[in-house]
């Protein structure tokens, strides 16, 4: 098997950007037949921190650390770490060690002078300005991360082939919608 083979994506995030993260990551088998194996997230105070708020756990940078290490990140895996100050010590640590470890890393924040984009192999900043509610990064920052998500990670799975002519070839289909899609998709791949 070769790197490419075993190339994982992997998303770090706290809150908000943690969310959004997943929401990317989880949609990279149906849409693109993406192995469910092969997309692995480094959320803040753990999953349960998708649902409900932990607080302090985007602070614990030692956290990061040993969730990195647990999930073996290495030289075959991309890790992408979000978050709006650019500045969170748990994903700026999960991206350094990740980095440490050979990953390619890629940081997307909304800060212009964060470490986070310092740090990656790869930054993106997204400059959002200030919120039109103080603080509240779920608003514009969010909303420019998500549109970033789904640019990185449309452009990745088109470039692995699992997009031909704008069709959606890889899908996964799990409802009567999509087995009508799929089937439609086959028959114009196939001219018949």
């Amino acid at each position: 098997m070769n790197q490419s083979e075993k190339a994982r994506i992997i998303y770090v995030g706290a809150g908000t950007s943690a969310r959004l993260a997943v929401q990317d990551g989880v949609e990279l088998f149906p849409t693109f037949g993406w192995p469910k194996s092969r997309v692995e997230f480094l959320v803040a105070g753990g999953l349960g921190a998708l649902t409900q708020s932990v607080e302090g756990a985007e602070d614990d940078s030692l956290q990061a650390k040993k969730d990195v290490l647990n999930k073996g990140i290495n030289l075959s895996d991309v890790v992408i770490g979000l978050a709006a100050s650019a500045n969170t010590p748990y994903t700026v640590s999960a991206i350094n060690i990740s980095k440490d470890l050979g990953a390619l890393t890629i940081g997307i924040g909304n800060n212009l002078n964060g470490k986070l984009q310092k740090i990656a192999d790869y930054s993106i900043t997204l400059n959002t300005g200030p919120e039109i509610v103080t603080g509240s990064t779920r608003l514009k920052a969010g909303t420019a991360q998500k549109i970033c998500l789904n640019l990185i990670s449309t452009m990745v799975m088109i470039r692995m082939g699992c997009v031909k002519n704008g069709l959606m070839v890889n899908l996964i289909p799990s409802n009567k919608k999509l087995l009508k899609r799929k089937a439609e998709i086959d028959k114009i791949i196939s001219g018949k």
